[in-house]
């Protein structure tokens, strides 16, 4: 069952293919809600379920509710081979449509998906060039990191080595008794050194942001395995210079092709 999110009034609203590069190539993401039985039940429960599934997923339900009804469109391929089920949904929107499955498996999956729709309205409200919101996309799909050669990461790990050293040194001074006696009495010897392991491991754990990430960083980090790698200075690069940053030709036509459909529409 796919919903259709436009009102009912056909004079105001139609339903097309989203444009691709070319003519022959768009896109619909597939996706819904999984329909489970609760194998903790009685087998009589589960009979009883099974026969509800099959009701709800037949070709009469899914004709005379799904899309009569409640005008959704139906999983049941069939029915846009008939008549008078094309009076009601657009048949040949189904038959031509190219989906792909909502990667659910991915983690924040939707969270990327709100971020991106909310870029693209930006864009078809004007608040933003096709150039900035490309950007702002390609952004969420890649992972940054830190390089010795950008000043931003030379700063940062001169930083972290001096705090590493001072939280050594403090230590130490922890089995001096003229010191220990006068400026850390307030602490055991042996809770400073669990503070101090504590605040060593912290700081290391900084260098799984340096260099090209790879799986066992990703362990820690949470990185997405689809998305690419990329260092830090070459993004503060590309938003310094962003009236000069290299656009993907195809997606760039995309976008702006869906804009001129939009206003052609309108």
């Amino acid at each position: 069952m796919a919903k259709q999110k436009f009102y009912k009034n056909d004079k105001l609203y139609t339903i097309s293919l989203l444009p691709g590069r070319t003519e022959d190539v768009n896109a619909s993401i597939l996706g819904g809600f999984n329909i489970n039985i609760n194998k903790n039940i009685s087998n009589e429960r589960i009979r009883a379920a099974i026969e509800v599934i099959k009701y709800l997923s037949s070709e009469r339900f899914q004709k005379e509710i799904i899309i009569k009804q409640l005008n959704f469109f139906s999983f049941v391929k069939k029915l846009y081979d008939d008549k008078e089920t094309c009076q009601y949904v657009n048949c040949n929107i189904m038959k031509e449509i190219q989906f792909y499955v909502r990667p659910s498996s991915t983690i924040r999956n939707e969270n990327f998906s709100d971020r991106a729709v909310k870029l693209f309205h930006r864009f078809l409200d004007g608040e933003k060039t096709a150039e900035e919101v490309l950007n702002e996309i390609e952004d969420i799909i890649k992972i940054y990191y830190f390089t010795m050669k950008s000043t931003v990461g030379a700063i940062i790990m001169s930083i972290l080595v001096l705090t590493f050293f001072i939280v050594i040194l403090s230590t130490i001074m922890v089995f001096i008794p003229k010191l220990k006696n006068e400026y850390f009495k307030f602490l055991s010897v042996d809770l400073w050194i669990v503070y101090a392991m504590g605040s060593v491991f912290m700081l290391i754990s900084i260098f799984e942001f340096y260099d090209v990430q790879t799986k066992e960083k990703c362990l820690n980090i949470r990185c997405d395995k689809n998305s690419k790698s990329t260092s830090i200075s070459s993004h503060i690069s590309k938003n310094s210079k962003s009236k000069q940053s290299k656009i993907s030709e195809s997606s760039s036509s995309y976008i702006l092709n869906l804009h001129n459909a939009t206003t052609q529409y309108t």
